[in-house]
């Protein structure tokens, strides 16, 4: 038998035990789970954290919540489609703070877990119509964190809206971007301002998420450049645009889908026609945009549709109940 003590790293009275790894049942019970830490600088209250998780996925799609430590929770959804929309629909915020969810990693110890980015749907706003493109949203994005999807600023069958919207992933280790500038030559340049959908507590002196500028430990650097404009501050919270809740409120009708039912998919182009050259990443990004916008007409469309039935439901009790009334 090897001595253990000549072994770097090992002591020699230290105790060794070789554990098996249940890596096909953990997989099977943790496969539509997700973990999740509250970016904030204070333990929340865990009995408040479970009534705002349970007000924001019914009990039938958040099937069970684990305490994991201070601020870090355990989700087991109902399903895939359940777990996806949670993880690819936030960002969501616990009593004021950012939630960053991601997926389960069994095979690290809890505590090994690194939370390194969170996910925001940023709208950058003052830009002049020419520059709203998606290869500039490409540029934008990857300048302020990882790109994960861009909403078509669709000039060319309308004006679309007067701001882009791109979803990035952002290092939680940078401070947030508030403003940055485009060059427009012969030393002009456009001033533009970045908005964060659904953002939580950050602090309006040092730009970083889960504490506020009360509670900064950094010298004050916001106190506003040389123009008089302060670098971070309330501004950055942008509106909830009309339509940006859909995937959320779809979480709460999964229920009523069919049994195995799952989100549509797209059967790559060179399968369906052959003699079609390979796509490039940002071609593929460009008609997944477009089939994303058709489909949202789609499902608008039933959306009416049930509305007008349910109208129509309505009115037909009314009638019954008068008849009723009326023979009595």
């Amino acid at each position: 038998m090897a001595d253990l003590g000549d072994s770097p790293g090992v002591m020699e009275d230290e105790l060794i035990v070789e554990l098996e790894a249940a890596k096909d049942e953990i997989k099977e019970a943790t496969q539509f789970g997700l973990i999740g830490k509250v970016i904030a600088d204070r333990i929340l209250n865990k009995k408040g954290v479970m009534n705002v998780l349970q007000s924001i996925w019914p009990k039938k799609v958040l099937l069970k919540v684990f305490d994991l430590g201070p601020n870090l929770y355990g989700f087991s959804f109902a399903d895939r489609r359940c777990m996806e929309i949670a993880l690819n629909n936030g960002q969501w915020t616990i009593i004021g703070y950012s939630l960053c969810l991601k997926k389960w990693d069994t095979s690290k110890a809890v505590n090994d877990i690194r939370f390194e980015t969170i996910n925001f749907w940023v709208q950058v706003h003052q830009l002049p119509l020419e520059f709203m493109t998606l290869n500039n949203a490409r540029k934008i994005g990857k300048s302020l964190g990882t790109v994960l999807d861009i909403e078509d600023p669709d000039w060319v069958n309308g004006f679309g809206r007067s701001f882009m919207r791109i979803k990035i992933a952002m290092n939680l280790n940078r401070a947030l971007t508030g403003r940055f500038k485009v060059p427009r030559g012969e030393g002009e340049s456009i001033s533009t301002v970045v908005k964060y959908e659904k953002l939580g507590d950050f602090c309006y002196n040092c730009g970083f998420l889960g504490h506020g500028d009360k509670n900064c430990d950094k010298p004050t650097i916001a106190e506003g450049n040389p123009g008089g404009i302060a670098k971070y501050g309330a501004w950055m919270r942008a509106v909830a645009v009309r339509g940006s809740q859909k995937e959320e409120s779809a979480v709460s009708k999964v229920k009523s889908l069919p049994p195995g039912s799952s989100s549509l998919k797209i059967t790559p182009v060179k399968d369906i026609e052959k003699g079609i050259p390979e796509l490039d990443p940002d071609q593929i990004e460009d008609i997944l945009l477009k089939y994303r916008k058709n489909t949202e007409g789609v499902r608008r469309n039933l959306f009416k549709e049930k509305e007008t039935y349910d109208r129509e439901t309505l009115q037909s009790n009314r009638v019954t109940t008068t008849l009723q009334q009326s023979l009595q």
